[in-house]
């Protein structure tokens, strides 16, 4: 299966991440994640980083699927395959494909 996600990039517009350009639908709503016990729309800081890092997901998508594209023949190792196999299943997921 291949990725079925709006297309990139996105922003943040207040309390929503949407693609750019589009002012109508958002890519999601964000939820409060800074107060315990308090639901909510209310943009601390974890809230921010959870908009900037969800705004990058398409971006961050395909650099790794680039990055992955290279040919990492000459480099082997433990930490190397282990880097390889972590951006497979990350990959994996963000399609809905199993690792």
């Amino acid at each position: 299966m291949s990725a079925q996600h709006t297309p990139g990039p996105w922003e943040i517009d207040g309390e929503y991440v949407q693609q750019v350009g589009q002012t109508v639908v958002a890519v999601c709503d964000v939820l409060n994640m800074d107060k315990a016990g308090d639901k909510g729309w209310y943009s601390g800081p974890v809230t921010q980083a959870n908009k900037r890092l969800i705004a990058a997901s398409p971006e961050l998508l395909e650099a790794l699927e680039a990055l992955l594209g290279m040919d990492v023949a000459y480099q082997r190792g433990p930490r190397v395959e282990a880097a390889v196999a972590a951006g497979r299943a990350a990959i994996a997921k963000a399609k809905g494909e199993q690792p």
